[in-house]
């Protein structure tokens, strides 16, 4: 089986357990991408939650950030979803091409 990466290490968080930084190495080891997450406690739910993630490539000199909340914008973590939202035809409808 081929792999996008030969190798990923994975540096975790010693509280929550998440993957925080993420190194992952081409085939001739040299590291390639790096992966960040930037978590932050809600307290009131609680949860640890990402509020950015971010994806350096170190050997073309891109990245990509997402996920970032402008000021004053919240995360909802009340949404109902059931079962059937999960289903192949709800999935494709909300999917973009």
């Amino acid at each position: 089986t081929s792999h996008l990466y030969a190798k990923r290490v994975m540096h975790f968080d010693e509280d929550s357990w998440q993957p925080l930084v993420v190194d992952q190495y081409d085939n001739s080891g040299k590291i390639w991408r790096v992966s960040e997450a930037y978590p932050i406690v809600y307290y009131d739910i609680p949860i640890l939650y990402d509020s950015l993630l971010a994806h350096y490539d170190l050997q073309n000199g891109r990245y990509l950030a997402i996920g970032f909340n402008a000021p004053g914008q919240v995360e909802r973590f009340d949404v109902t979803l059931r079962d059937k939202d999960f289903s192949p035809a709800a999935l494709s409808r909300r999917g973009r091409r």
